[in-house]
C-alpha cells in the first residue's frame, strides 16, 4: 500500500559517501538513518563498504570489509579490525599505533584482491643487539585458488623479503654489507635458523631472501638514536592456516646441547598470537616451550662478549632470560635478563622452539586474538609485549583453570655474578610425571646455578600437582667454590594468603619462612654439585618425627624424597651401632647393625 517513492535505505552493504571519520554521519551514505558510525553500536553482522579515505579511532568488528582501489580505512590508537568472514583488500588498511587485524576462523582474504595492509612495530636500534622477527605479511598482488587451500596452507599467503621493508614515512630502508652503518640494516647480521643442531646451523641471508610465513629471522638495529626504532610492513596480510615442514635433525641424543633441533620461527599474523593455544596446536611437534632471545647489555658484535639469552614461557608461565653459553664455552657475563614474556607474541616478534619430531609445525586463525601491549600491566599474560618488563603469571582467561605459581630468584653475594629465575606450577590438572606445556629445560646451565629436578633433567620451569601439606619440591645447587648465596621467593600468584612456603635446608635443619621474609634468604656453600641440600615445602611437619627421640644431638636426618633415601649427617663423626627406623604403628620397617662412624649416609 505504498504510494509514494521512498528512498532505498537498507545498509546492503554500509557505504560511505565521502572522505571523513567515521563516526560522521555526513561519512556514510543514509548516515541519518542507521547508526553504523556509533562505534557502541558495533554491528558485528555488517558489511561494509569504504569508498573513500576514511579515518577511526575506534574499533570495529564485521561480517564483511572491503575497501575500494586506490581507498583507505586508517585506524588511529590501539584498536581492532575484527573480521569473521569476508575482507575484500583492493585499496589501504592501515593500522596504526598498536591497532590489529584479527581475522577469524571461517575469514577469508578474497583472492583477486591486489591492496595492502601497512602495520608498524618497533625493535632495538642498537646496531649491536638482535632482534628476533616475523613478517605479518607477505608481497603483494592477486593470487590463484588452488585444491591446497582446503586441506593445507592457505595458497593465499605468500613470501615475505626484507626489502619490502619502509621507514616509517614509507620510504625505502637501505641496506648495507658493512658490520654497522647509522641508518641502514647490515645484511651481514641477518640470518635464519632452519632445523638447525649447531652454531653452524645459521644460515645467511640478504635483503631479497624470500621467506615463507611464519619463518622468523634475526636483525640487528641500524644505530639511529633512541632505545627504539620503528620499522613499516606493507604488504598482504597473511591469514588462516599455515604449516611448516620441521625435521628433528638433531635426533633424541645424549647430550641436549649438541643433539636438540631448534627452528626459528615469527608470529605470521598482523595481530597478537596467543602462544597457550600454539603450543596445544603442535603437541608431538615441538617441546611445549617458546624462547625468546632478549639482549641487555653489552655493544659488540663479538659474540663472546653478548650479553643475552633466551627467556622462556609455556603455559605455566615464564622466566628471565639467563646468560647464554658461549661458543667457545665461556660465560660471557651476567645472568640479569631484564623482561619477562607474555603469553601473548605480539605483531612482528620471532622466537625459537625445540623440534622433537618431523612433522608440521602450524598457525591458524584460531591463535589469534586481539591484545594491546598497552594494556600489559606488570604481569605476563594481560598484554602482548614486544618484550615489556613483567613479573608473574597473572589471571586466566576466562573458563580456564587456575595455575598456582611461586616464583624463586637464586643470586651470588660474593662469587661470580649469577642470577637465575625458576617458577614453580601447582593445579589439579598437572601431575608430578611430565606434563606437555608446562615444563621447560635448564638449556644454559651456570657454574653458580640453582635449578628444579625432574629426573636427569634440569628444569626452570615445572609443574606439579596441588600443594599440600607434605609435598616437597627439590632443588639441585651448583657451586664453583666457597661462596655465599641467595634465595628469594620474587612473586606468587593464586596462591592462598595463609599458604605457608619454606625452604628447608636439610644440611643445617634449618626451614626459612620465605612466605613472609622481606629479605633473601643467604648461605654459604662448599664447591660442588648439591642435589639434597635445599626443598621447597609447605608445612615443618616432617620436623616433629626428627625431634621425637633425638638422643644424639650432633645428628640431623632428612628424607630426600626424590631419590626415596633417609640421609643422615653425621659431621662429627659420631659412632653408630645401629640405624632402626619405626612407623607411626610402632612397626619396625628398617634395622641396619652394621653402621660405621661418618660424614654422609644413605640408607
Amino acid at each position: 500500500n505504498i504510494n509514494t517513492l521512498q528512498d532505498q535505505t537498507a545498509p546492503m552493504p554500509y557505504e560511505t559517501v565521502a572522505d571523513g571519520d567515521w563516526s560522521s554521519e555526513s561519512t556514510w551514505l543514509y548516515g541519518n538513518v542507521w547508526d553504523i558510525e556509533d562505534a557502541s553500536q558495533n554491528k558485528d553482522w555488517s558489511i561494509v563498504l569504504v569508498k573513500n579515505d576514511v579515518t577511526t579511532s575506534s574499533s570495529h568488528t564485521n561480517l564483511g570489509l572491503i575497501v575500494d582501489t586506490d581507498k583507505s580505512l586508517v585506524v588511529n590508537g590501539d584498536n581492532k579490525i575484527e573480521n569473521t568472514y569476508y575482507l575484500e583488500l583492493n585499496g589501504t588498511l592501515d593500522l596504526r599505533d598498536d591497532s590489529q587485524l584479527v581475522q577469524g576462523l571461517r575469514s577469508d582474504l578474497v583472492t583477486s584482491a591486489e591492496g595492502k595492509v601497512k602495520r608498524r612495530q618497533e625493535g632495538t636500534s642498537s646496531q649491536y643487539r638482535y632482534n628476533y622477527w616475523g613478517s605479518p605479511l607477505g608481497s603483494l598482488g592477486a593470487t590463484p585458488l588452488t585444491d591446497n587451500n582446503t586441506v593445507g596452507n592457505n595458497d593465499n599467503n605468500s613470501d615475505f623479503n626484507l626489502g619490502m621493508l619502509k621507514q616509517p614515512g614509507g620510504t625505502d630502508i637501505e641496506f648495507t654489507g658493512a658490520l654497522d652503518a647509522p641508518g641502514k640494516i647490515s645484511v651481514f647480521w641477518l640470518y635464519t635458523y632452519i632445523n638447525g643442531v649447531t652454531y653452524n646451523d645459521w644460515g645467511s641471508m640478504d635483503a631479497n631472501t624470500p621467506l615463507g610465513p611464519g619463518i622468523g629471522y634475526t636483525q640487528k638495529g641500524t644505530g639511529v638514536a633512541g632505545t627504539e626504532q620503528q620499522y613499516l610492513f606493507e604488504g598482504k596480510p597473511n591469514n588462516g592456516t599455515i604449516v611448516i615442514d620441521v625435521t628433528d635433525t638433531g635426533g633424541s641424543g645424549s647430550v641436549p646441547a649438541v643433539s636438540k633441533t631448534d627452528y626459528l620461527l615469527g608470529n605470521p599474523y598482523p595481530s597478537a598470537l596467543d602462544l597457550h593455544q600454539f603450543i596445544d596446536d603442535n603437541a608431538g611437534v615441538i617441546d611445549g616451550t617458546i624462547q625468546l632471545w632478549q639482549q641487555w647489555s653489552g655493544d659488540s658484535h663479538i659474540l663472546n662478549e653478548y650479553n643475552g639469552g633466551y627467556a622462556q614461557v609455556n603455559k605455566t608461565g615464564s622466566v628471565r632470560a639467563y646468560q647464554f653459553v658461549g661458543i667457545e664455552g665461556a660465560n660471557n657475563g651476567s645472568q640479569d635478563g631484564t623482561k619477562t614474556p607474555s603469553r601473548y607474541l605480539p605483531v612482528g616478534q620471532g622466537f625459537m622452539v625445540e623440534v622433537i619430531a618431523d612433522g608440521e609445525v602450524m598457525f591458524n586463525n584460531g591463535q589469534r586474538l586481539f591484545v594491546k601491549e598497552a594494556d600489559h600491566d606488570g604481569t605476563y599474560n594481560n598484554g602482548s609485549i614486544f618484550f615489556k618488563n613483567g613479573t608473574g603469571q597473572g589471571k586466566s582467561q576466562e573458563g580456564e583453570d587456575l595455575m598456582q605459581t611461586i616464583r624463586l630468584e637464586f643470586s651470588s653475594v660474593d662469587g661470580p655474578q649469577t642470577r637465575r629465575e625458576l617458577l614453580l606450577g601447582f593445579s589439579d590438572f598437572t601431575t608430578e610425571d611430565f606434563d606437555y606445556g608446562y615444563e621447560a629445560k635448564n638449556t644454559e646451565e651456570g657454574d653458580d646455578d640453582l635449578n628444579l629436578v625432574f629426573g636427569d633433567e634440569l628444569m626452570t620451569i615445572q609443574a606439579y600437582s596441588a600443594i599440600t601439606d607434605d609435598k616437597a619440591v627439590p632443588l639441585k645447587l651448583t657451586a664453583s667454590g666457597d661462596y655465599n648465596y641467595t634465595i628469594a621467593l620474587t612473586g606468587t600468584d593464586n596462591i592462598d594468603e595463609g599458604q605457608q612456603i619454606y625452604l628447608r635446608d636439610n644440611l643445617t635443619g634449618e626451614y626459612h619462612d620465605l612466605s613472609s621474609s622481606e629479605q633473601p634468604i643467604e648461605f654459604s656453600s662448599e664447591a660442588g654439585e648439591h642435589t639434597d641440600r635445599f626443598e621447597v615445602v609447605f608445612s615443618q611437619q616432617s620436623q616433629t618425627l626428627s625431634e621425637m627421640d633425638q638422643e644424639i644431638e650432633d645428628l640431623r636426618l632428612y628424607y630426600a624424597m626424590g631419590r626415596k633415601k633417609i640421609v643422615v649427617l653425621n659431621p662429627n663423626g659420631v659412632g653408630i651401632a645401629q640405624i632402626s627406623v619405626t612407623n607411626i604403628l610402632g612397626q619396625r620397617v628398617y634395622q641396619n647393625g652394621n653402621a660405621y662412624p661418618g660424614s654422609y649416609t644413605e640408607y
